[in-house]
C-alpha cells in the first residue's frame, strides 16, 4: 500500500510539474536504471518524464510501468551503494551522492569537485565547473535532480525574459482599437434626429435608449459603415433619382441601406434584392418573377415598387415613421397596434424589439452616413464604389444563349450577370408583348 500511494504522489507531483524531456531521453533513462539519488527521487523524476510525454496523464500502461520503475531503482540502488560503498546525503532542497574516499571516482554529468555537507542545519552546497544548476526543488519540497533547467513551457515557445510585451505593438491594444473605444464611450446623442421630417423626441428616456442602443451596435461596426459609404457612392445616385421621380422622401434610401445593405441579398425568410421584398409581396407590386426572372433584383423595378407600396401605407397611416414600420411587419400589424393603444404616433407605440429597434437604426445610419466625417470616416472618392457606365439594349425575342448574346455585344457573361442579377437562367425567353426586356451592358 505504500508503494502505491507514493505512486499516487510522485505521479500528483509530476503532473503539478511536468519535465518536459524527449522520448529519447526517457528510453536512455529507463535502459540505464539510474541510481543516482534516492529510489523515490528517481522515480519521481521518471514518472515526470512518463507525464510529460503522454501529455494528457497516466494510462493503465503507464501505472504498471511506473510501478516497476519504483521497485527497481530500489533494489539497483541498495546493490551499488553496497559495492561502492557511498555514503547518501539527502536534504530538502538537493539529493546527490558522496563518493566514499575509499570507492573508486565515477565520473558525472557535473563533475562534481567537492560536497560541503554541515551536519548541524541538514543543507548541501554543490560546486560544480559547469554553469547549470546542480539540482533543484521539487514541487512541494520534493528533491529532483537536474542537469538542465526545466520549463513548464512547450520547448518550441520560449516565454520572454522581462515584461517586454507590455510595449510591443504586437501584443497590445492597437490605436485604432483604443480610439473605438474612446469613440463610443465619450459620443454623445446629437441634439437633433430625424427621418423623413418627422423629430424623433430624445427627450423620451425608453427612446433616448433606444437611439443609443442603435449608435453603439453600428459604431462599433466601424467595417460595415464604410462599406455602406462606398456603396451608396454607386446606388444613391440610382435611388434618388426615382425616389424624386415618384415623388418620394429622399430619406427612404436610407432604409434601403438597412434593409440590405444595398446588396443583393436573400434572407432566411426568401426576402429579396435591395428592398427585401417577398416573393408574394413582389408580385403584388408588378415585379416579375419566374422560371427565368426574379425582378426583385432589379435595382431600377425593385425601387420603383417600393415607392408604390410607401404611398400606400403614408395613405393609410399617414406618417414616414409608421410607413416604415408598416415596411417591416406589415401594414396591417401596424395598423393594429394602432388601433388597439389608442395612439398613432410611433414613438408612442410599444411594437416588438425588430421593429421598434427597425425604426431607430434607419435613423441613426442615416445621421452617421451623413455626417461620416464627424466619426472619422474621411474616404477619398478614388476609393468608393463609382457607379456603372452602362448602356441599355431593348431585347423583343428570345435569347438561347446568353453568353453568346454577352460576346455579340463585346462583353462578358461575368458582366452580364453582375449588371442583370435578375437574370436566373443562361437563357431568357420572349418577353410579355409590349414589355422588351430591358439588359444593361457596359458603356463602350
Amino acid at each position: 500500500m505504500k508503494q502505491k500511494k507514493d505512486i499516487e504522489y510522485y505521479i500528483t507531483a509530476a503532473k503539478q510539474e511536468p519535465a518536459g524531456f524527449t522520448q529519447e531521453e526517457l528510453r536512455s533513462l529507463v535502459l540505464s536504471k539510474p541510481t543516482i539519488g534516492t529510489a523515490t527521487t528517481t522515480t519521481s523524476t521518471i514518472i515526470k518524464r512518463i507525464v510529460t510525454m503522454t501529455g494528457i496523464g497516466i494510462t493503465i500502461t503507464g501505472l504498471f510501468t511506473a510501478a516497476w520503475l519504483w521497485v527497481a531503482p530500489q533494489q539497483a540502488q541498495t546493490q551499488s551503494a553496497t559495492q561502492q560503498g557511498s555514503t547518501l546525503n539527502t536534504t530538502s532542497s538537493a539529493v546527490v551522492v558522496v563518493p566514499n574516499s575509499n570507492a573508486p571516482q565515477q565520473s558525472t554529468t557535473n563533475k562534481l569537485l567537492s560536497v560541503n555537507t554541515p551536519s548541524t542545519n541538514g543543507t548541501t552546497s554543490i560546486k560544480t565547473e559547469s554553469k547549470q544548476q546542480a539540482s533543484v526543488t521539487g514541487v512541494k519540497g520534493l528533491p529532483v535532480s537536474s542537469s538542465k533547467s526545466r520549463s513548464p513551457y512547450p520547448k518550441q515557445y520560449v516565454p520572454p525574459a522581462d515584461n517586454t510585451s507590455n510595449t510591443n505593438p504586437n501584443f497590445n491594444v492597437t490605436e485604432d482599437q483604443r480610439n473605438a473605444v474612446q469613440l463610443l464611450s465619450t459620443y454623445k446623442i446629437p441634439a437633433v434626429l430625424s427621418f423623413c421630417d418627422e423629430k424623433v423626441p430624445l427627450e423620451d428616456i425608453e427612446v433616448r435608449e433606444r437611439v443609443d442602443r442603435e449608435f453603439i451596435n453600428n459604431l462599433q461596426q466601424s467595417g460595415k459603415l464604410l462599406i455602406y459609404l462606398k456603396r451608396a457612392q454607386r446606388w444613391f445616385p440610382v435611388i434618388e433619382k426615382i425616389l424624386k421621380e415618384e415623388n418620394m422622401h429622399d430619406d427612404l434610401k436610407y432604409l434601403c441601406v438597412a434593409e440590405s445593405e444595398l446588396a443583393q441579398v436573400r434572407s432566411p425568410l426568401g426576402a429579396l434584392g435591395f428592398w427585401q421584398f417577398m416573393e408574394e409581396t413582389g408580385n403584388q407590386y408588378g415585379l416579375r418573377i419566374n422560371e427565368y426572372v426574379d425582378e426583385r433584383m432589379n435595382v431600377e423595378k425593385s425601387t420603383r415598387a417600393a415607392c408604390k407600396y410607401f404611398r400606400n401605407a403614408k395613405a393609410k397611416l399617414n406618417s414616414w415613421t409608421l410607413s416604415a414600420a408598416g415596411y417591416n411587419q406589415g401594414v396591417t400589424g401596424t395598423e393594429r397596434a394602432i388601433n388597439f393603444q389608442g395612439t398613432d404616433n410611433f414613438f408612442d407605440l410599444y411594437f416588438n424589439d425588430e421593429t421598434s429597434r427597425y425604426v431607430m437604426r434607419i435613423v441613426v445610419i442615416k445621421y452617421i452616413m451623413e455626417h461620416a466625417s464627424q466619426f472619422g470616416f474621411t474616404v477619398n472618392d478614388d476609393v468608393m464604389y463609382q457607379p456603372y457606365s452602362t448602356s441599355s439594349v431593348a431585347v423583343t425575342t428570345a435569347i438561347t444563349n446568353l453568353n453568346d448574346w454577352a460576346k455579340e455585344h463585346n462583353t462578358t457573361y461575368k458582366y452580364l450577370k453582375l449588371l442583370n442579377p435578375w437574370l436566373k437562367k443562361t437563357e431568357l425567353p420572349e418577353p410579355p408583348q409590349n414589355e422588351p426586356w430591358y439588359l444593361l451592358i457596359p458603356k463602350q
